[in-house]
């Protein structure tokens, strides 16, 4: 049995693991008093220890018996302690958990910008109860270590296949159902506790949702709404003048959206030639394959333009064609600059040059802007025949 400095000694070095994350040395620590002290700060550290280790070989229910332990040997003081180290822990543990479903669903997706691949911060905020306050220094050390420390950003390797995200999206999913079930439990599902956990996981799911959302999506919500402004702008109308046929304006809005909602419908099916050329113009893009990945974008664009993944291809390689064609017109610049400058005797080579010039930035700036609206023509033509249709 080891004297209370010694004690004090080894929960510091099982903390300074845990708050390392060094999860499995702090597991053995704390399971070391625990079989010394059964204390209630032995048993909270183990489970926080275990709760790093659930992407592994650790299951939830290894969590919850090592805090159930816990509030055995638990006095009146420190239950409630326990029950808010429960509470705080498993709902960083889920928020951890959903930011790696985000990481991995994201990186299943072929896109061209991963600008949104950056993870969702996860706020832990709400919670009622302030553990630095708490008697116990001890069990306050260790809960604040537990909850900084909790992050499972290593099990998501940048190498990952297709495969193996989905199965990290499968673990997630099952781990966080878990511990809702567990901690529900555990708090009592009439509790304050449970009521306040319930109502963070939810709204922390509802961001999730929308952290997910495609640009597809966003779009889709964005024409949705709309025209639910355009129907309410036209009843307005209607109020005031019953017998005023509606604006052209309003009548193209609607016609868009009804075929961009036709389109939608049309795309569920994952057999659609569109799912095929897009990834084909996604995959030949990030292979540098500019004129073929243009081929395929402007192909799936044809069956629906409102993605915006397309645009960004569309968009990145006129660009690129615009700077090539700069690039292949400076010889020719320059020799006919040297042409006319002999030819006509033109002492000022920098007016020669700008007379030569302008010419050549004339069409560059031509043909690019050419490029940049064949997809807005294309819009309008389909705009027209869905508005020829309905009338």
């Amino acid at each position: 049995m080891m004297d209370t400095q010694s004690l004090l000694f080894a929960y510091d070095l099982a903390t300074l693991d845990l708050k390392g994350r060094r999860f499995r040395d702090a597991q053995e620590k704390f399971k070391e008093l625990a079989m010394q002290t059964n204390s209630v700060e032995a048993w909270c550290g183990m489970a926080l220890s275990k709760y790093g280790l659930i992407m592994e070989d650790i299951s939830i229910s290894e969590v919850f018996y090592c805090f159930d332990k816990a509030q055995a040997v638990s006095n009146d003081e420190n239950r409630e302690d326990i029950l808010s180290i429960i509470q705080r822990s498993s709902f960083e543990c889920a928020s951890q958990l959903y930011d790696i479903y985000i990481k991995a669903v994201l990186a299943t997706r072929s896109a061209v910008s991963r600008k949104n691949v950056a993870m969702v911060s996860a706020v832990v905020g709400g919670f009622s109860t302030i553990y630095s306050a708490s008697n116990n220094k001890t069990i306050s050390a260790i809960a604040s270590a537990g909850f900084t420390a909790l992050s499972y950003d290593s099990y998501l390797k940048s190498h990952s296949s297709a495969e193996e995200l989905k199965q990290v999206q499968q673990q997630v999913v099952e781990l966080i159902e878990g511990i809702k079930e567990q901690v529900k439990l555990a708090l009592g599902d009439t509790s304050d506790k449970w009521l306040e956990f319930e109502a963070l996981t939810e709204k922390r799911q509802q961001e999730v949702i929308e952290a997910l959302k495609t640009d597809d999506q966003r779009a889709y919500e964005k024409a949705v709404a709309i025209k639910n402004n355009a129907k309410v702008q036209i009843g307005e109308s209607h109020s005031i003048q019953s017998n005023s046929a509606p604006s052209e304006q309003a009548m193209a809005q609607e016609n868009q959206i009804k075929l961009l909602e036709e389109k939608r419908e049309e795309l569920k099916d994952p057999d659609h030639p569109f799912h095929l050329s897009k990834e084909s113009a996604l995959e030949l893009f990030k292979q540098r394959k500019y004129n073929e990945a243009i081929k395929y974008a402007n192909l799936a664009s044809s069956y629906f333009n409102a993605d915006e993944e397309l645009k960004g291809i569309q968009d990145k390689v006129i660009k690129r064609q615009a700077r090539l064609r700069l690039l292949a017109l400076v010889p020719v610049w320059i020799i006919l600059t040297g042409y006319i400058g002999v030819t006509y005797d033109i002492k000022n080579i920098g007016l020669t040059f700008c007379l030569t010039g302008i010419p050549f930035l004339a069409y560059s700036v031509w043909k690019t802007h050419q490029l940049k609206t064949t997809r807005a023509t294309i819009v309008e033509l389909k705009t027209k025949q869905v508005t020829k249709i309905n009338r």
